[in-house]
């Protein structure tokens, strides 16, 4: 039986500091996602991942960038979201082509948070993602 753990803070409330006027939006660019399918593509090249294995790690890797996005707390068009890091692990491989994204983004006071998912497809859960979150007002 899964615990529900800690009591974390509610979402953070409007009055959160943070810097006057528009603040452009910052999230995983194109940089960071080219260099996790970089790595997956050298294993491919050196034989460590077949067809089939590397498009479901890469299904997976880029399924995993969403957690913020999809279960975000707060209005976008009021606030940004910066994704630090994430990190993904795997007990398996994903089966088939969809993967469930199971998440949830807690948020502090002083604009930090984080948003994990558990991971799933037709066979079961497989793997976790977490994102370490920085939260501005825009």
């Amino acid at each position: 039986m899964e615990s529900s753990g800690p009591a974390f803070p509610p979402p953070v409330p409007a009055g959160l500091a943070g810097p006057a006027g528009p603040q452009p939006a910052i999230r995983v660019g194109d940089r960071e996602r080219d260099a996790v399918a970089h790595r997956l593509q050298d294993a491919f090249a050196e034989g460590r991942l077949d067809d089939d294995e590397f498009d479901q790690r890469m299904r997976a890797a880029l399924t995993a960038d969403f957690c913020n996005g999809i279960s975000t707390l707060l209005d976008a068009s009021q606030w940004s979201f910066i994704n630090g890091d994430v990190s993904i692990n795997l007990t398996r491989p994903p089966v088939g082509e969809w993967i469930l994204l199971d998440a949830e983004t807690w948020l502090e006071r002083d604009g930090g948070g984080i948003a994990f998912a558990r991971m799933g497809d037709r066979a079961g859960y497989f793997g976790r993602a977490v994102q370490s979150l920085v939260i501005e007002r825009r």
